[in-house]
């Protein structure tokens, strides 16, 4: 196993970093350690590094990266000038477009298999479970084949959902299931195996109150983690956590917080859930215990207990940091992206989009700053959102919702590249120039399959449509 680095690394090698990445450091100083008095802070796992400077042993293992380059052209133009760009496409997941859409998730079976999962809501009182799957092998593809769950009038399928996989062939999907009377509902976990119907079944929480957040990671054998969102009261709520190998029921795990104030702070309990290599589960989740504040903070789990919490950035609490929060790892480095929007600005309003970096919990962590003057006008209702994995080159992948206003923004997919040296820097392509709108929201989700190869899946706000983003020359 490679040997720890501790998450800030001495001055001169952060200065090259900086020089490599291209990224700019976060202004003030990001927390130090675990929270007070947290002896148990959660031990460093398996994490990736977005500097490069210091090669990772999986990046030797895993051999050179493909050769990456940029295109000027969006991906959904259908005849691009440039013929290597044509291997970048857009395809519409489903001719037509649901009345409203609350979330977009993405996931890829060992097979090849990928499943994109959605509600579609076709009235006021009433909405869809929609589960697409397909296999991209070439950019001749069969059209996804789409799984409905429909209970029918006053009730919400899928209202919000989650997807994982889990090998050779199995995709899974946490699914919140709302009554339109009671505002209220269960979650269930079903699963499609080798693309065959039906669905099954597992119960995982009941009398879920909506709003809720939730979120789902599994490891190959099928062993599934989920979080769900809880309302304690009509202004508290608590981050349930569970856990269920193969068909076996759920089993309750420690709460993560009991103390979460949803109506403060936009996104509140939502989490990002990944299963590393080893198996070891770590979990990145926006946390919210004052008004008007808020923390990306971190845990992993060791058999049922969660590690203590360690708040990632904002210890010294100054605004809204953690939204749309996604944690990945590789080697022995971990990798934290969320947006964050300072208390107490003048016009205009921004936020910025933070990438954290590092090994031991119990350092201070690098953060640098992706993307800043993001447009952030409404705290409670931001345009941007962020999706991110690590491929096992080590090299991080970022598809964003990056707003120019209420109305106009663009999907750019941003990832990393070696240079000389053994530095990175980044590419950017735009995957779709036009995809807000001031009626509806858009999302996007991400993952990267063996190849360093992405898959996108996202809805636009334009024309309400689920899409799917890959390029073919990899």
């Amino acid at each position: 196993m490679a040997a720890r680095i501790p998450w800030l690394r001495a001055l001169a090698a952060a200065s090259v970093v900086l020089a490599c990445s291209g990224l700019k450091r976060a202004d003030e100083a990001p927390d130090g350690g675990g929270d007070a008095g947290d002896g148990d802070a959660p031990s460093g796992s398996d994490a990736g590094s977005s500097d490069g400077a210091l090669a990772d042993v999986a990046t030797l293992d895993a051999g050179a990266p493909p050769v990456d380059f940029e295109c000027n052209e969006p991906w959904t133009k259908a005849t691009k000038t440039k013929l290597e760009c044509a291997p970048r496409v857009v395809r519409e997941v489903d001719p037509v477009a649901p009345i409203d859409t609350n979330s977009v998730s993405i996931a890829r079976t060992a097979a090849g298999r990928v499943g994109i999962v959605y509600n579609g809501e076709t009235g006021a009182e009433t909405g869809e479970l929609h589960l697409a799957h397909f296999m991209p092998t070439t950019a001749t593809f069969a059209a996804p084949k789409i799984v409905t769950r429909s209970t029918g009038f006053a009730f919400h399928d899928g209202y919000q959902t989650k997807i994982a996989a889990s090998a050779p062939d199995t995709l899974a999907v946490l699914s919140y299931d709302m009554d339109d009377v009671s505002r209220s509902g269960e979650v269930h976990l079903r699963t499609l195996v080798a693309g065959k119907e039906p669905l099954t079944d597992v119960l995982v929480a009941t009398a879920v109150k909506n709003p809720t957040e939730i979120a789902v990671a599994s490891d190959p054998s099928g062993t599934t983690y989920a979080t769900v969102r809880l309302a304690t009261g009509t202004t508290t709520a608590r981050l349930a956590s569970y856990t269920s190998t193969g068909s076996l029921p759920f089993a309750a795990l420690p709460d993560l917080s009991t103390a979460l104030l949803p109506k403060e702070a936009p996104g509140v309990g939502s989490a990002s859930l990944f299963v590393d290599p080893g198996g070891q589960v770590h979990l990145l989740f926006h946390s919210n215990e004052v008004a008007q504040h808020s923390n990306p903070r971190y845990h992993t789990l060791a058999g049922t207990t969660w590690s203590y919490r360690k708040t990632v950035d904002n210890a010294i609490i100054d605004g809204l940091s953690g939204f749309s929060p996604r944690i990945a790892s590789f080697g022995t480095k971990k990798y934290a992206v969320y947006y964050f929007r300072k208390a107490a600005q003048g016009n205009p309003v921004t936020a910025d989009l933070r990438l954290a970096t590092g090994d031991s919990a119990m350092e201070t962590p690098m953060i640098e700053v992706v993307d800043q003057s993001v447009p952030s006008a409404d705290p409670l209702y931001p345009a941007y959102s962020v999706a991110m994995a690590v491929d096992k080159f080590g090299l991080v992948h970022l598809a964003i919702i990056d707003p120019s206003s209420s109305t106009t923004g663009v999907l750019e997919y941003r990832r990393q590249t070696r240079v000389a040296g053994g530095g990175t820097k980044w590419l950017a392509d735009i995957v779709d120039p036009d995809v807000l709108s001031d009626l509806s929201n858009a999302y996007v989700d991400l993952i990267v399959d063996d190849a360093a190869r992405p898959h996108l899946a996202y809805r636009s706000a334009k024309d309400g449509k689920v899409k799917y983003a890959t390029r073919f020359d990899r």
